[in-house]
């Protein structure tokens, strides 16, 4: 049997950090809100959303907070020091909406 772990997200972007070592780009983490109607209550989800390489010199150079963005990628689980699981995104494909951006896979 077949299966995959992806997931597509279309949503805003709230914050986002760059991780640098030796002055040399490592890794960007957005934070991405996806916004909903549930029982006529607006309801906001967050997702961790983690890049590298290209992706990444991407998103450092060219996304801010509150662009429209479409990410692909993969869920994984991830544990802190009280032992709680978070679910932070793999990213593989990036789209920058709001003016009509770029693509980097």
């Amino acid at each position: 049997m077949l299966t995959f772990n992806t997931i597509t997200i279309c949503g805003h972007v709230g914050n986002r950090r760059i991780f640098e070592r030796g002055g040399e780009l490592t890794m960007v983490k957005l934070s991405v809100a996806t916004n909903r109607k549930r029982d006529g209550n607006d309801e906001t989800t967050w997702f961790d959303v983690l890049l590298w390489g290209k992706t990444a010199e991407y998103a450092a150079d060219n996304v801010e907070k509150g662009d429209a963005v479409i990410v692909e990628g993969s869920v994984n689980d991830r544990k802190d020091e009280q032992g709680r699981v978070w679910k932070d995104v793999h990213c593989r494909q990036l789209v920058k909406t709001a003016t009509g951006g770029g693509r980097v896979s």
